[in-house]
Formats: C-alpha cells, structure tokens, sequence
C-alpha cells in the first residue's frame, strides 16, 4: 500500500500540486527524519518543540522558523530534503500557467481542479509500476464536495483529457473503500 501526499502552492498567475508517494517504510524513515530534524532545531535555536516544516515560512523566515538566519534556514530546508530523497520517495509535479489558460479557453476549468486530475494520473502510474494501490492524502480546500464528486466521476468515467484514466490503483475512501480495496488486494503481491 502507498500513501499519496499531496499539497499545492500558487501565485495569481501559476498553480501547483505536488505529490510525495511512499510505501509504508519510506512514511516511517521520513517521519522520523523530520522529527529528528525538528527537535534538533528545538533544542539548538528556540524552534517551538512542535514545529511544522511549511516550506512557505522556511523560505521567508516566518513562524516557527522566524529566528534562524538564511544560512540556517537553507540548511533545515536541505536536510529535510535529504531526509525525503533519502527514503526513496517519489515525487510527482504538475502545474498550470494560469494566464496563458484564460487566453486559451473562454471559459476554462478551475485550476486545482485541472490539475488534480493530472497529479492523480501520475500518481495511478506510479502505484501501477509498483503493482500496488495508493490512498491520497491532501489538505482541506474550500470546494472539498466538488472534489469528492469529480473523484467519483474520475473512477466512473476516466479524467478528463488525452490520459484518460479511471485511476484503478487510486483507493477511493468516500464511497467504495472495500470495493477498490478488494481489487488492490487481489492483484497485490502480498
């Protein structure tokens, strides 16, 4: 089983969703790492025992990590890659340039919501190398409903686009978790 972690970050103009996908190992090494890393901070810098590596206020020195200098901050931002890349994660990537979408179509899609469909793509492909199902973890978004729905019509009818796909290794945990479960347990090798 895989877990999918995924999170966005955005401007006016562009869009972003990113996934980290990891086997249960990969999820343990890379917890412990973070925590590790974080209580290191803790007890060198005044870093908040419970600090969150955001890498939005590791970037700008905000939050938690509002008293480290530059140097200190690139360096929790390169050993907490080193701890992702060491774990054997997988990274997956895609993006929208906003501006040049509303060029293009008159009435275009959302998006996240764009987006999405293709990161789940991505994410169908790398849990299909792995003859394997992923669950997806994502934060809270305003339109989560909208989410859900569209999932539902991805397992139904495929998402939308040229990689049409029903995403058969994406578990579905609002509607049919035994159902997809059943599927992955049957074609998994464990």
């Amino acid at each position: 089983m895989l877990l999918a972690y995924i999170d966005e970050s955005y401007t006016d103009t562009m869009f972003f969703l990113g996934a980290l996908v990891v086997d249960d190992d990969a999820a343990r090494s890379i917890e412990g790492g973070l925590d590790a890393l974080v209580a290191e901070y803790a007890g060198q810098f005044d870093v908040p025992e419970d600090a969150e590596l955001h890498g939005h206020e590791l970037f700008h020195g905000k939050g938690d990590w509002s008293r480290l200098s530059i140097r200190q901050l690139v360096n929790v931002y390169d050993r907490a890659m080193r701890v992702i890349g060491g774990a054997g994660a997988t990274v997956a990537i895609r993006g929208l340039d906003i501006v040049k979408q509303k060029r293009k179509y008159h009435d275009p899609y959302p998006p996240h919501e764009v987006v999405l469909s293709q990161l789940l793509e991505r994410v169908e492909d790398i849990a299909a190398r792995q003859d394997s199902c992923v669950v997806v973890v994502a934060d809270e978004v305003h339109n989560e409903e909208r989410h859900r729905t569209n999932f539902r019509s991805y397992r139904r009818d495929g998402t939308p686009g040229y990689r049409r796909s029903t995403l058969p290794h994406v578990l579905d945990t609002c509607i049919s978790v035994r159902r997809s479960t059943a599927a992955c347990f049957r074609r998994s090798t464990w």
